[in-house]
């Protein structure tokens, strides 16, 4: 199969845009927006990215997702800077384009404190069947990794990996 010469100049800047370090977090960021959501059937579902999250109308950290899809039917109150949810409907995402730069055998400080933030919205909404927290990653060997979290109380946090993108992307 041959591609045009525009396809061709579009696939060849996207490839030189991902090489440059800073603009792979955003094309990965991209890539889970179109694909998104993964779990969550219906739909009345929208997203929002780096967004504080408030729960009962307390505000739970200044940590933030990347990538939040949510059940419109669930929201209290969405600006650009927070989210309210009243209910538990929802994916709760952390792109890494690298995840081992953000879990390793000795979880860092930072991650650990970005790990617990996870953990204490997840405890919000934990009830709840229909939340779902990932951390979406291009790199394609993510065993090790779920051992980690899952070694160190973070087990209900899931891992997409680049090969589980790539067949989305493929179907």
């Amino acid at each position: 199969m041959v591609i045009s010469e525009y396809d061709s100049e579009i696939f060849l800047k996207l490839c030189n845009d991902f090489l440059c370090y800073d603009i792979r977090g955003n094309l990965l960021e991209y890539i889970v927006q179109k694909l998104g959501p993964f779990k969550l059937e219906g739909g009345n579902y929208d997203y929002t990215c780096r967004t504080v999250i408030f729960y009962n109308e307390k505000k739970i950290s200044n940590f933030d997702f990347d990538i939040v899809f949510f059940n419109k039917d669930f929201v209290e109150h969405i600006t650009k800077e927070y989210i309210c949810i009243d209910k538990s409907d929802g994916e709760f995402i952390e792109c890494k384009t690298d995840i081992k730069t953000f879990i390793s055998e000795e979880i860092s400080e930072r991650s650990r404190k970005k790990l617990d933030f996870i953990k204490e919205v997840y405890n919000c909404f934990k009830q709840n069947s229909c939340s779902f927290f990932y951390i979406i990653t291009f790199r394609r060997e993510i065993a090790i990794f779920k051992n980690i979290l899952e070694g160190n109380n973070y087990g209900f946090i899931n891992i997409i990996g680049g090969r589980e993108l790539y067949d989305k992307i493929s179907i």
